[in-house]
């Protein structure tokens, strides 16, 4: 699958296809393994907006650890809309909120978040522990 980096116009293959009716590993870290959460209120904010755009597009947060300097998350797309879309949307939002509050610029995460296919059992059962 391949998804365009709008803003510098670059194109990215991603090794993940996202297909509705599957589950996915999905994590991300700071830049420089900075801190992504600095305060209770981060994390808060994230769960917020993971909640809210959740049912805009359609995906299971089936478990989730939210980490000071990264995250995880085990979603399930449950409609042709992408994760991909879902995940650019809540940290796109949480970068500009955390910048703003924090008077940075600049990136917050270490890359485009990655990605595992979940197709077995166990590990869907190691990801929920």
């Amino acid at each position: 699958m391949t998804c365009v980096a709008l803003k510098w116009g670059l194109t990215m293959k991603r090794k993940v296809q996202f297909v509705q009716g599957n589950y996915y590993h999905v994590f991300n870290r700071g830049a420089n393994r900075e801190n992504i959460f600095r305060e209770d209120e981060n994390y808060l904010f994230l769960l917020k907006r993971l909640g809210k755009l959740s049912c805009e597009f359609n995906i299971s947060i089936i478990a989730y650890c939210l980490m000071p300097n990264h995250c995880h998350f085990l979603l399930r797309q449950n409609s042709e809309k992408s994760i991909i879309d879902f995940m650019q949307r809540t940290f796109n939002s949480y970068t500009k909120a955390f910048n703003r509050k924090y008077r940075r610029s600049g990136t917050l995460f270490e890359g485009p978040f990655k990605a595992i296919h979940v197709d077995e059992e166990s590990y869907l059962v190691y990801l929920c522990r």
